[in-house]
Formats: C-alpha cells, structure tokens, sequence
C-alpha cells in the first residue's frame, strides 16, 4: 500500500477472488480532500494481506460464511508413550538440552520468591567460592523435569510424586543442562483399570557430563487395552 502525499491520493492493489474462478488483478485510486502532507481519513474496502505485496477483497458474504470445521479433516497425531511401551532397563537420551542463562535465573528466583543471595547477589556468590552466581536449585529440577515430559508422561496419566532427589553439584549461570532416564520399575494398577504404574531414574547432566542432579518420578500411565 502506498500513500502519496504530494497528489493526495492513496494507492494500492487487490486481488479480485471470485469464486471458483481465476483471480483477476486491478488498481484502485482512492482520492482525498485534504491537503498535501495530510492523513486522508478514507474508508477502504476489506482486504486481507497475500504473501504478494497485494490484498485480497472479500465480499460481505464470504465474510459472513461459516468457518469450516477443520477438525474434521485434522489427522489425529498420538503423542507420548503407552505403558506397554515401558521396558525396565529402557534408557531415554531427552533432546535438545538447555542453557540456563542469567534472565531464566533472575526472572524464576523472583517469581518464586527465594531470597538467597546466592541466586542473584554476583559478588555474595564470589565470596563464598562460586565462579558466579549460582542457579536456582528449583528451576534446575524443573528445566531436567521438563525435558522429561515429552519422553515419558505426554501420553497423559496422573503424576505421583518424585522421590530420592539429589542436587549433585550446582549449577551456575551459562551451564547448560541435559537429561536421561531410565526405566526402574513398572506394574499394573489394580485400582485404575487402564493404567499401568511407571517409575523412572531421571538424571540431569551439565555440559561436561557431570551429574547435577537425580531423582525418582512416578506416574501412572495409560495402557493401550482398557
């Protein structure tokens, strides 16, 4: 769309769309009163951007259709696992692993509300022998038990609880942390029909390959005969 100021006009192109037949390609001009240099308050038809440079003119009718339903037509993608698809001893490497940077830290240790300076004070951290300051333990936990989700429980089922959590060694601003899993143990409910009981060894690992952290989650987990 281009306004010129010098003839006062404003000028753009649309796209005709009848429908089902082909697109046909016109200039419009629409004229203002106002003076150079001036914004022309002009009504302009309704026009939708295209990937082109130009715009699209829709019709009151097809502004008023009915929006397909297009969850019709959507293809049902299963995410996550089934119970039966849990073996003990079955090891997950979780992709991508993630940089803990210094907004993550700041942003999380203030909407938790954790007050120790070690989280946020540089010079407090330096002084009691850190590098810099030290990430929360909390949003430690959370970034490995995050990574986890889509590996373990994103076939849905209720969360029962983690146990056996260690904090190895910390983490400080700038590590980058990554995640494993093991499968320890698994059995089926008696009280849930349809679910299985799933319990996993989830280790979160630093850019060198230390561990920083472990623990023991448990979830229930669906099967795939009910």
């Amino acid at each position: 769309m281009v306004y010129n100021a010098g003839l006062s006009s404003l000028s753009y192109d649309i796209v005709i769309r009848p429908r089902g037949g082909v697109s046909e390609h016109s200039q419009t001009t629409a004229t203002s009163s106002k003076s150079p240099g001036q914004t022309a308050p002009l009504r302009e038809p309704d026009l939708l951007p295209t990937t082109g440079g130009s715009e699209t003119l829709m019709s009151e009718e097809e502004k008023n259709e009915p929006v397909a339903d297009f969850r019709k037509q959507a293809k049902l993608w299963p995410k996550g696992h089934t119970y039966e698809d849990f073996e003990v001893g079955m090891v997950f490497q979780h992709h991508w692993g993630r940089t803990l940077n210094e907004g993550d830290n700041s942003l999380f240790t203030t909407l938790t509300l954790h007050f120790n300076p070690l989280y946020f004070n540089e010079p407090y951290a330096k002084a009691h022998g850190h590098p810099g300051v030290v990430v929360n333990p909390l949003l430690v936990f959370n970034t490995v038990f995050g990574m986890s989700v889509e590996d373990l429980s994103e076939g849905g089922g209720p969360f029962l609880g983690v146990d056996a959590m260690t904090h190895h060694r910390p983490v400080h601003v700038g590590d980058t942390v990554y995640a494993q899993s093991e499968v320890v143990g698994k059995r089926t409910s008696e009280k849930f029909p349809g679910f299985g009981i799933v319990t996993w060894h989830t280790k979160g690992l630093n850019q060198d390959g230390e561990m920083v952290i472990d623990y023991r989650r448990t979830n229930l987990v669906r099967t795939t005969v009910e």
